[in-house]
């Protein structure tokens, strides 16, 4: 279960920093001894390391337990997989990832210094540059002493999967609204009903990567970090997105809905989801290659069915080109542009978050397209362009249509279930085995017009 690449017959195995996964948090039930196995490693330990009041204490083994933990699942997973932390004090927030999983800066930073104290891990300090926008987290990888203590557990790995609840509800700051009484338990409960039934049936499946560790690490870490970044004013960079790899243990789905359950619910957790299109073509479903489709331009053909207009041919592609390049970047750069405005509750909030993705897309879209003199006049064209459906614009009503696309999503899996097919839904997309490409695309279409009321178009990605 744990294998996600192919065999590697050059048995090349020189490490690379970026060759990490993520902190995480795992279900510690199933590491049996491991209260005991940190204890030992706690003993002698400098007092500033493992806290003076019981509080302190708590906290502080609490974090080992879990830094120990994500070791052992990496050198099960690959002898060469680093664990990537960020420890900059913003990433611990509540409406951050390793704050909702109630993880504790100050804990997992003494963890590493005592793992690095005992001999026990090999550390790389991570670093970030403001002024090039470039930086890494820390990473740290276990030893070969820590990997001789590991080698006596026997542990069923596919049992030490991520915690996670099966339906999340999200303030508006991402923090987590506690769902377990009350009347958002009832009201989440169908929604668990159905994502406890979907992760059921996928457990049953084998996702696995149709390439080797080192083909991963040369294609999407050494070449990326080698591909040259274009410059901004004043010196500054675009910034480079890291391609983590999958972490296999990721295979099971959640919804997370958005302040109340009409809004978002959306489909999250299976490390697909997180693979760069390039990548996921190479994802195989119990050893059978797959295909990928999606629904083709689907929040603006929602939109306009609802406003009882004919949508645009290509919604994107508004803005003037001379060549076919100018034209794939203009689309990109609309395209982008059309989702932030509608996720965002402003014209200002939209133009940020617009900024944010497109440094790292860099060459990818529009030459000139993060400047604000671009932007105000993109944003206007498509507001004429889109005249029939621009009340949607700069008022949050995303995330209204992301419940409409997860509603669809989960009739679209849960009546592949009922015919035997795993799918790995991707928002918009599905992947299946080549052989239910057909059914998946009629599946998609009837699911879309139960919800939508009318059959969206399905697209060969």
């Amino acid at each position: 279960m744990e294998r996600l690449f192919i065999e590697d017959e050059t048995k090349y195995k020189e490490k690379h920093l970026n060759f990490s996964i993520l902190l995480d948090a795992y279900n510690r039930a199933e590491f049996k001894g491991l209260n005991s196995f940190v204890e030992e490693i706690r003993r002698d330990a400098p007092s500033g390391l493992i806290g003076k009041i019981s509080k302190s204490i708590e906290k502080n083994k609490k974090n080992l337990n879990s830094v120990v933990l994500n070791l052992f699942v990496a050198w099960r997973i690959s002898k060469r997989l680093y664990i990537a932390v960020p420890l900059a004090k913003d990433r611990y927030k509540k409406s951050e990832r390793l704050g909702r999983l109630f993880f504790n800066r100050e804990g997992v930073s003494n963890a590493i210094k005592l793992l690095e104290l005992k001999g026990l891990i090999e550390a790389h300090k991570g670093s970030f540059n403001r002024e090039t926008q470039k930086g890494h987290f820390t990473r740290i990888i276990a030893t070969e002493k820590l990997q001789e203590m590991f080698s006596s557990m026997i542990i069923d790995l596919p049992k030490i999967v991520p915690e996670h609840q099966p339906v999340y509800l999200r303030r508006a700051n991402k923090e987590n609204i506690n769902i377990k009484a009350g009347k958002h338990a009832q009201n989440a409960k169908p929604f668990k009903k159905n994502v406890d039934l979907i992760n059921e049936f996928h457990s049953k499946a084998k996702w696995t990567l149709n390439i080797t560790e080192e083909e991963f690490i040369q294609e999407y870490i050494i070449k990326k970090m080698a591909a040259p970044s274009k410059k901004k004013k004043k010196g500054k960079n675009t910034r480079k997105q890291t391609t983590y790899p999958p972490n296999p243990l990721k295979t099971k789905l959640h919804r997370v809905f958005n302040v109340d359950f009409e809004h978002g619910g959306r489909f999250y957790g299976i490390w697909p989801q997180n693979a760069p299109s390039s990548l996921r073509k190479h994802i195989l479903i119990n050893d059978e290659p797959t295909v990928e489709l999606d629904f083709k331009a689907m929040h603006p053909t929602i939109l306009y069915h609802e406003a009882g207009v004919e949508c645009p041919k290509d919604p994107y592609q508004i803005l003037d080109y001379n060549s076919e390049e100018e034209r794939r970047r203009n689309r990109k750069s609309m395209k982008l542009l059309f989702n932030m405005a509608l996720n965002a509750r402003s014209k200002e909030e939209a133009f940020a978050g617009y900024r944010g993705k497109a440094l790292t897309l860099g060459d990818k879209i529009a030459a000139g397209s993060r400047k604000k003199e671009w932007y105000t006049k993109a944003y206007d064209t498509m507001e004429k362009y889109h005249a029939p459906i621009k009340q949607s614009f700069g008022t949050g009503d995303g995330t209204r249509l992301q419940r409409i696309d997860s509603d669809i999503a989960e009739i679209v899996l849960l009546k592949l279930a009922e015919m035997n097919i795993p799918a790995i839904p991707v928002h918009d997309s599905f992947c299946v085995q080549e052989r239910h490409e057909e059914t998946l695309r009629k599946t998609m279409q009837e699911a879309s017009e139960a919800v939508v009321g009318i059959a969206l178009a399905v697209d060969k990605k």
